[in-house]
């Protein structure tokens, strides 16, 4: 459940920084930017979020793990994760960033150039 409630955010936060961005990415299509180039734009902004959770999220769940363990001293709380859920993680991230940010950049590719010039 945590899972999908993380896809649903992370794909909240890339269509409204898109959204809030329409202007800024027409105006690189009018000055030149391929619509290529902006949705790989919009994938490397999602990817940096999402690399950014994971490690966070990562590191926190791991120093809660220790401090529970630390503090009532039961075998069940050890914080010794297997090696490959790391990278199963990592992979996981991937994929999502993947599948929430392909809508959004294609949304963002299609802003026309004189569209975004016009004064607000």
């Amino acid at each position: 459940m945590a899972l999908l409630l993380a896809l649903f955010g992370m794909a909240t936060t890339v269509s409204m920084s898109v959204a809030e961005r329409r202007r800024e990415f027409g105006l690189l299509g009018a000055v030149g930017a391929s619509m290529r180039q902006i949705r790989s734009i919009v994938r490397w902004e999602a990817a940096a979020v999402v690399t950014l959770g994971t490690i966070l999220g990562l590191v926190i769940a791991m120093g809660t793990l220790v401090l529970l363990h630390l503090t009532s001293g039961s075998s069940y709380l050890r914080p010794a994760p297997q090696w490959w859920l790391f990278p199963l993680v990592a992979a996981g991230a991937a994929v999502a960033t993947l599948a929430t940010s392909t809508l959004p950049a294609r949304r963002a590719a299609s802003v026309p150039g004189l569209e975004a010039a016009r004064a607000e």
